[in-house]
């Protein structure tokens, strides 16, 4: 198949933060398909690029907001348009169905809109807000199939959508690197995020301050940015031993580190309207290295996982240090999560999902991708 994915990017510098449509790019393209992708700035006016194989090609698109986001619209088309004869569009908001379906009614391309979250006031501002929604529910109507990434996000896409299909933000099991619990040390844990808050980060001390008490030994791992005064503060509490903060490092470095850790912390603060519908990849790349995870339920992904019992639900930072203890204490309760959370992996394996969903739209004959 040839297939173009586009979609808008979380830039820090000139680095991509990954995302869950990576991991569909990524198989697609280690199966022999041709995966084209059209990379647009989240907010800002960073360039926008095209990838394809290893090739990149970064294009300057004056503005920033409305402005820009229709010219965007326009160049999307314009790029796609040259590209041939195309088998799929996966358009991963929004904005970028619009000017995938204005090119499929000349072309009949198939168009999936994977709706990674949704939100009722994604900019605060009541028109943009409005015309936001009425493109986000014709996209839904509109698009050959919709894929959506959790399971909040049900009941705004099933109505609107003539076929819809759960897709969640997960690994291909077979890739995620898992050790032995016998040969970890049970006293490191990690956190790992783009870009940590303040108050996320006083959190961390505070947590590391309370699980030292226990085990004087506790190592939290941190990945992502954080504000020099955090480093700071860990100084001042002499935490230098128990927190080590690892910056924004490398994908594959990050995977390291997760697969090492005994236990996974997630925590999600809801600032942002569109996060009750958005789906952890975080948490789903925790259960596939084999850690129980302890989280807040301000996420659906943390929900789910603890319905499957692999996940500690939490609401402050003492059930936090209350669930780490347990599962350090207790290696059964551990053993059973671990378990748990492979089994969860295991089933929803990008893998499986990517396979049973592109057969079932005829894009696929029996045999694999």
């Amino acid at each position: 198949m040839k297939i173009v994915t586009l979609v808008h990017r979380i830039f820090i510098s000139d680095n991509v933060k990954p995302g869950g449509i990576d991991y569909v790019n990524s198989y697609l393209e280690k199966s022999g398909h041709e995966v084209i992708l059209v990379e647009h700035p989240l907010s800002g006016s960073h360039v926008s690029q095209v990838r394809i194989g290893n090739s990149i090609k970064k294009y300057r698109i004056p503005f920033s907001g409305p402005p820009r986001w229709l010219l965007e619209a326009l160049f999307n088309f314009y790029k796609i348009a040259t590209f041939g004869k195309l088998d799929l569009i996966i358009a991963v908001d929004p904005l970028n169905f619009i000017s995938a379906y204005i090119l499929s009614i000349f072309t009949h391309t198939k168009i999936q809109f994977h709706a990674v979250d949704f939100s009722e006031k994604r900019f605060g501002i009541k028109i943009l807000d409005f015309i936001y929604r009425e493109i986000y529910y014709f996209a839904l109507h509109r698009a050959s199939f919709v894929t959506y990434v959790s399971t909040n996000m049900f009941d705004i896409v099933n109505p609107r959508s003539r076929r819809c299909v759960f897709f969640p933000n997960s690994p291909e099991f077979k890739k995620a690197t898992r050790i032995d619990p016998k040969s970890k040390n049970k006293f490191e844990i990690v956190y790992t995020k783009s870009n940590i808050s303040s108050s996320e980060a006083d959190m961390l001390i505070e947590l590391t301050c309370l699980l030292k008490r226990s085990y004087p030994n506790i190592l939290l791992n941190v990945i992502g940015a954080v504000e020099s005064a955090t480093k700071s503060k860990v100084k001042e509490l002499h935490l230098q031993k128990n927190l080590q903060f690892h910056g924004l490092i490398d994908y594959l470095e990050n995977l390291n580190i997760v697969s090492r850790s005994y236990i996974g912390i997630a925590w999600y603060e809801n600032i942002k309207s569109f996060e009750k519908y958005a789906d952890s990849l975080k948490i789903r790349e925790y259960a596939a290295c084999g850690l129980p995870v302890v989280c807040n339920r301000l996420i659906s992904t943390a929900l789910e996982a603890n319905r499957e019992g692999l996940l500690f639900l939490c609401d402050n930072v003492t059930e936090l240090d209350n669930s780490i203890c347990k599962l350090i204490k207790d290696n059964n309760l551990y053993l059973d999560m671990r378990e748990k959370a492979l089994s969860w992996a295991k089933k929803n394996d990008k893998t499986v999902i990517i396979n049973k969903l592109y057969k079932s739209i005829g894009l696929l004959e029996d045999n694999k991708l």
